[in-house]
This record gives structure tokens, sequence and C-alpha cells, in this order.
């Protein structure tokens, strides 16, 4: 079991506690398997994680893998990564990519859901409602060159589909983007970038840093202290986003 003693200074006793009795369900484990490494060194002992991929080469460069997971199931090899920090911990796995009947079934288990699904994925939106539906704290996160937003969704707010009027997943992709963009203030590269990023010729994958992937682990990491400390939360269409070549943070 982790000695959680050198927290000392900054998680008290009862957050602690708090943090271990925590059900964390993370859907997804491409960034989700840098957050649930993050999340089992900090003190959530209770995680959840669900994957239908494998790992690829191309994961390498921002994900929680080694060359010696490649093609193998993303969530047995993070979740074998997760038992070797420590064994003790609950680690639950589910093999498969989220359906409905999935989505019902699990997230009333959990205190707080970590939303990695692919945007084109129908479940993707579905998990937005029943979260709120559930009572199920949901944070969204989203790599975006040297950072990271982060969206927060609560019982009472808004979902992706009360703020914006779309037709598919590039659609909605695009309005989320332009929303960040115009409430972020981006720098300058990414205002480029972001000209560059939609136009048919482009690669169909998308572009990922393994800073953003620490980054949005960090920010999310920082969110479920803040909501267990029963602090306010900003929540959606308000975000937060952290630059690492920018001095500020929305």
């Amino acid at each position: 079991m982790i000695d959680y003693s050198r927290n000392w200074l900054f998680i008290d006793p009862e957050l602690q506690s708090r943090l271990g009795e925590l059900r964390l369900l993370i859907m997804g484990v491409g960034i989700g398997s840098v957050m649930a490494e993050l999340a089992l060194r900090t003190g959530i002992r209770h995680i959840t994680i669900a994957d239908g991929d494998q790992v690829d080469a191309s994961n390498l460069n921002r994900q929680n893998y080694t060359s010696a997971d490649i093609g193998r199931r993303k969530v047995l090899a993070c979740a074998d990564r997760l038992r070797a920090i420590d064994r003790s911990a609950s680690i639950r796995v589910i093999d498969a990519f989220l359906d409905e009947a999935m989505l019902r079934e699990e997230i009333p288990k959990a205190d707080v859901v970590i939303n990695t699904i692919d945007f084109d994925s129908p479940v993707f939106l579905l998990s937005n409602r029943l979260c709120r539906q559930f009572e199920v704290l949901e944070l969204f996160p989203m790599n975006i060159g040297f950072g990271s937003s982060v969206c927060v969704f609560q019982k009472d707010g808004r979902g992706w589909s009360e703020l914006f009027q779309f037709e598919n997943h590039v659609d909605l992709k695009q309005k989320i983007l332009q929303h960040l963009a115009q409430a972020a203030q981006f720098a300058p590269y990414l205002q480029e970038a972001a000209a560059r990023y939609f136009v048919p010729e482009r690669p169909a994958f998308d572009p990922q840093l393994g800073i953003s992937c620490a980054i949005s682990s960090s920010l999310m990491l920082g969110l479920i202290i803040k909501h267990l400390r029963g602090e306010s939360l900003k929540a959606f269409p308000e975000f937060y986003f952290l630059d690492a070549t920018l001095p500020h943070f929305l």
C-alpha cells in the first residue's frame, strides 16, 4: 500500500480519507492512463477504467504505456501499471468501448466521471446527459497545444446540447474549440494552428502532446480535490484552461 505521508502539508487526514473512498470512473485510458496513475499516487484508490482500444506506438508520446505494451489491450496494460504501484488498490477493468447499457450501469456507481470518449462515439453526449441525470460530477479534458482545458458538468448545469447546435461530431468539435478560443484568448501559435486544423487535407488523427496530457490530469485532480473540499467549481460553459507557454491561468 502507498504511504501517503508526504502529502501531509497539502492534504489533511480527513481529505486523504475522502480521496481513498472516492469512486472514480475513467472512460478512455489514453489521457485517462495518465490521470489514473496521478489519481492513485495522490490517494484515489477505487478506480474503474474502461476502453476497448489497444496500445499503439503513436500513443507512447503522451500516454502511460511502454514499447512492451504495444498491441496489448489498453485497460489491461493500464491496470497492470496501477497494480504494480499499489496492489491493494481497487482497480476495476472494463475491456470494451462503453455502450448505453454500460453507461447506465456504471455512471450511478461513480462519484466522479472522467469523460475522454471520442467525439465520434454516440455515447460521448449520452455520458454528459446521464452524469447530470444521476448527479455525478463529470470532467471533460481537452488537450490543446502545450496546454489543456477542462470543462466541469454538474447536475444543475448546462450540457453540450444546451449550448451548441451541431450536425455531427466534427461540427461539435469545431464549435467547442471556437468557444474555448474566444474565451481563453489563445496564444498566437494556437490561433495559427486552429486555422490549419479544420481543413480537408489535414491528417486524420488529432495532434496531441505529452505535456498536454500531464496538464489535463493535473487540472482534473485539482478540481476533484476542490470538489471534495466543498469549494465551488466553474461550470460549463465556463472552463479551466492552462497553457504552459503563457503566464496566466484562466
